[in-house]
C-alpha cells in the first residue's frame, strides 16, 4: 500500500496543474449535487407543507341533515382513517348585495365555525375579529385583491335578520 501512496504523491508533483483541474472539477461536481438536493428538497410536496401548515381538509363532505341524523354524522368522524375532524357545521346561502365589499352581487355560501383554531382547516383572521355575537360574520378574501375599507363598506345584515 505505501509503494501506490507514493507513485501518487509522486505523480501529483509532477503534473500540478493536472491535479488542480482535477480537483476543481471534482469540486464544482459535489457543490452541483448539493446544490440539486437542496432544490429538490426544497421544491418537493409544496400543497403537502401548505397543508400540514393550515391543516388542511383532504376532503371536504356536505350531509343533507333531513336525510343524515346526528348521530350518523358524529360516527363518521370515528371511521378506521380518519385523522381528525371538525363540525358537523351549518350553512346557508344568503343573496349579497350589488358591490357589498369589494365583491359583485350574487349569493355566498355562508359556514358556521366554532373558532379559526380548529383541528382541520385553520383560518387565518387578518383583520377585524373573531365573530361572536349574531348577525357577524367573517369572510375571506383572495391575495390578488383585498376589501374595500370599513367606511366605504354599506350596512348589510344576512337575510334573518331584515326586517
Amino acid at each position: 500500500m505505501s509503494a501506490v501512496w507514493r507513485a501518487s504523491r509522486a505523480a501529483v508533483k509532477r503534473r500540478r496543474l493536472q491535479t488542480f483541474v482535477i480537483g476543481l472539477v471534482v469540486l464544482c461536481s459535489t457543490t452541483t449535487v448539493l446544490l440539486a438536493l437542496a432544490l429538490l428538497s426544497a421544491a418537493s410536496g409544496p400543497f403537502d407543507k401548505a397543508y400540514a401548515a393550515q391543516r388542511g381538509a383532504h376532503t371536504v363532505a356536505a350531509f343533507d341533515t333531513t336525510k343524515v341524523s346526528q348521530e350518523q354524522l358524529a360516527r363518521t368522524a370515528r371511521q378506521p382513517g380518519v385523522e381528525a375532524a371538525a363540525g358537523p357545521f351549518g350553512q346557508a346561502v344568503v343573496d349579497i348585495p350589488k358591490d357589498w365589499l369589494w365583491m359583485a352581487g350574487g349569493t355566498l355560501t355562508v359556514v358556521g365555525r366554532a373558532d379559526p383554531a380548529g383541528s382541520v382547516d385553520r383560518i387565518e383572521l387578518l383583520e377585524g375579529h373573531w365573530a361572536t355575537a349574531p348577525g357577524e360574520i367573517v369572510v375571506n378574501w383572495s391575495t390578488q385583491g383585498s376589501p374595500a375599507p370599513r367606511s366605504s363598506a354599506p350596512s348589510w345584515r344576512p337575510p334573518a335578520e331584515r326586517r
